[in-house]
């Protein structure tokens, strides 16, 4: 899946493949997306249960997102995997 990392006020910051390791700084607030890919694979939930593919962190230590997506080939959804991208956060 593709993967955003925004600033809050809608910056983009960095872009990738899952899985993506993303460096950032600890304390500050960010939002990441987790996008559908050619309507075949088709984002789900994070590991919190949400289903928005848009999600507010504000980390404080290293902390790991897996996202979890559909598989489809036509109009439902089918088999269900998952992505996980890591993130790391400078402390200093």
């Amino acid at each position: 899946m593709w993967i955003e990392l925004h600033s809050p006020s809608g910056k983009l910051l960095k872009t990738g493949y899952t899985p993506i390791l993303i460096q950032i700084s600890s304390g500050n607030q960010y939002i990441i997306y987790a996008s559908n890919w050619r309507n075949t694979n088709v984002f789900n939930h994070w590991d919190d249960g949400s289903t928005n593919p848009y999600k507010t962190i504000t980390p404080t230590q290293s902390v790991t997102l897996t996202a979890y997506y559909s598989i489809s080939t036509d109009s439902t959804h089918g088999e269900h995997g998952k992505n996980t991208e890591k993130k790391q956060h400078d402390r200093g």
